[in-house]
């Protein structure tokens, strides 16, 4: 585990960081959304493939699988499971699917409330 103390994003942008900033407090001008909308890319753009899509190994996808722990009722437990929403903003990053390639580097990491 490693405690990241420095902030490393932007560092070599100060221009770019201050956008961020004023976009994030709300105190964003025009100009600072024209800037943004340049470094956007769509979805089908080359620029977007991701190295899964593009690896020629074997390539799977994974399901999920929860459970429910506790002493709960089957019935309760069922009822928790389809509570569960597939979208990863709304697990903590968790997606319901994850997508692997043979030789491809993962990282998986999710925000914790404390």
């Amino acid at each position: 585990m490693f405690e990241l103390n420095t902030i490393m994003r932007q560092q070599d942008s100060r221009i770019f960081a201050d956008v961020l900033n004023r976009v994030r407090e709300g105190h964003h001008s025009p100009d600072n959304l024209d800037l943004l909308r340049t470094r956007t890319i769509s979805p089908d753009s080359p620029d977007n493939i991701s190295d899964f899509e593009q690896s020629a190994q074997e390539k799977y996808i994974i399901q999920s699988v929860d459970t429910v722990v506790g002493a709960v009722s089957d019935d309760m437990a069922a009822h928790i499971l389809t509570m569960i929403p597939a979208n990863a903003q709304k697990t903590m990053q968790l997606a319901d699917r994850l997508p692997l390639a043979v030789g491809c580097r993962y990282e998986l990491c999710i925000n914790r409330w404390s």
